[in-house]
């Protein structure tokens, strides 16, 4: 599974050009293996699975400022949409300037940099983490799983935004972790849907 979206994320960025379809799919991949990677709990595999994610993360950050540009001006629109003629005309003004000084947000990308990258991340993972079983998958599930109820009842009882974006974010890895199980069973659809719905 991890190799499939080391493939695809290549893919997209040996594109000519990142629209951002392109962006959001390479950013979701990057997420997707970092929850696959934190399967991989035990002690001698911390460095290399430490390893593998914070190439990862930086993948992933390069194009975030492109990805928050683009929410944020899709926001603005919808906004102004909705709003009196007024308040719409000063959005729309904003929304101009916000596009000129984005346009070129990601001036210095260098794709075959982030493919190297990636290739790296497929030799680590590869030649280093052990290949899962279903003893193992199960039990790393079941590891995720309890952690993100203890996580989950800390973050209700604090009700602090940090706190439960972090918690957000382990439901996400929970839900792409799930993946890895790939039966067609309804149950386990049914609390996909579930962490689906608890992560949007």
């Amino acid at each position: 599974m991890a190799d499939r979206y080391l493939d695809q994320a290549i893919v997209l960025l040996a594109l000519p050009e990142l629209d951002e379809t392109a962006v959001h799919e390479v950013r979701v991949l990057m997420k997707q293996l970092r929850g696959l990677v934190r399967l991989y709990g035990s002690d001698e595999l911390k460095p290399v699975v430490r390893e593998i994610n914070v190439v990862l993360r930086d993948v992933a950050k390069v194009f975030a400022a492109r990805r928050d540009a683009h929410v944020l001006a899709e926001t603005l629109e919808q906004v102004a949409r909705r709003s009196n003629r007024r308040v719409a005309a000063e959005l729309r003004r904003i929304l101009q300037e916000v596009t000129l000084q984005t346009a070129d947000v990601l001036p210095e990308l260098e794709p075959q940099s982030l493919v190297a990258d990636l290739q790296r991340v497929r030799e680590l993972w590869r030649g280093r983490l052990q290949q899962p079983h279903d003893q193992f998958l199960a039990d790393a599930l079941a590891r995720s799983y309890r952690r993100n109820r203890r996580e989950g009842r800390m973050a209700l009882r604090q009700r602090e935004t940090h706190a439960l974006h972090d918690w957000r974010k382990r439901v996400k890895y929970f839900y792409y972790q799930l993946g890895v199980l790939d039966t067609p069973d309804e149950w386990l659809q049914r609390q996909k849907d579930m962490l689906r719905k608890l992560g949007s």
